[in-house]
């Protein structure tokens, strides 16, 4: 073999391990963005997910979705981790008002104008990089690792929350299924002491 095609062939191997290793899968947060907005079964940790996207307008969001079918507002913001699910935590997504929406089985979190967290109980999601929630939380973290994820125990309960990727997941009675997730913009990794 001449030795520029040796050359060749080494530089295609390294730049497919290259890219192999640092998930490189063409997507890029526009088209994320776009997929979430037109799939109700999409989940994109971050992002958003049942039709919602975090950060937009919530009046863009419900002329693309309809009213919802049930809606509570708050005289002051509640955090959704501390005052909604009761765990002791330092991660805070504020919101004043949330939206239910049976339809698309989830729950909208609102804090002014702008939509903070969307949260739901059907497994029947799946995420840009093909993980379905139905699988469990043990093939959910054997995809996306266990480097940023807190977990925090609460008798027979388990909430896997990975901060930096914006997504927390609940495991009632700790069988391993996934019975509510809840996606929220991205927040800096918890301290460790």
């Amino acid at each position: 073999m001449r030795p520029g095609i040796k050359v060749l062939i080494t530089c295609a191997v390294f730049l497919m391990l290259y890219l192999c290793a640092h998930h490189i899968n063409g997507a890029s947060d526009t088209e994320t963005a776009s997929r979430v907005m037109n799939d109700r079964e999409l989940l994109a940790p971050g992002v958003g997910a049942n039709m919602f996207l975090l950060g937009e307008h919530f009046q863009e969001a419900f002329a693309r979705t309809g009213k919802p079918g049930r809606t509570a507002r708050f005289a002051e913001a509640r955090n959704i981790f501390g005052d909604v699910l009761g765990i002791k935590t330092d991660l805070v997504v504020w919101f004043d008002r949330l939206h239910h929406y049976p339809g698309l089985a989830c729950t909208v979190f609102i804090n002014g104008d702008r939509v903070v967290a969307v949260s739901g109980t059907n497994g029947n999601r799946t995420t840009p990089d093909g993980v379905t929630l139905e699988k469990g939380i043990s093939y959910f973290i054997l995809q996306y690792g266990n480097r940023d994820c807190e977990v925090i125990v609460s008798e027979k309960n388990r909430l896997y929350i990975y901060r930096s990727l914006g997504i927390a997941l609940a495991d009632d009675g700790n069988n391993g299924s996934i019975d509510l997730y809840i996606v929220f913009i991205p927040q800096p990794p918890a301290v460790r002491r």
